[in-house]
């Protein structure tokens, strides 16, 4: 899949576009291990960060080409 930036804090990622729907996206990562899942139409945001997971909810995304 396409690869796209990612930030946390103060890190930036390289992450893989392995789903896009209309429903949700999934992005992962190897090392480190990263895996989230967004779910679009509720805005959650499930994030899993070297085997600590966190849910988030947004209500803006930005998206830069």
């Amino acid at each position: 899949g396409d690869l796209v930036d990612v930030e946390f804090k103060d890190d930036a990622y390289k992450m893989e576009i392995i789903e896009n729907s209309d429903q949700f996206m999934f992005l992962k990562r190897i090392d480190p291990t990263i895996e989230i899942e967004i779910e679009k139409k509720t805005s959650l945001i499930k994030i899993n960060l070297k085997n600590h997971i966190s849910n988030l909810t947004c209500s803006n995304y930005v998206f830069k080409m």
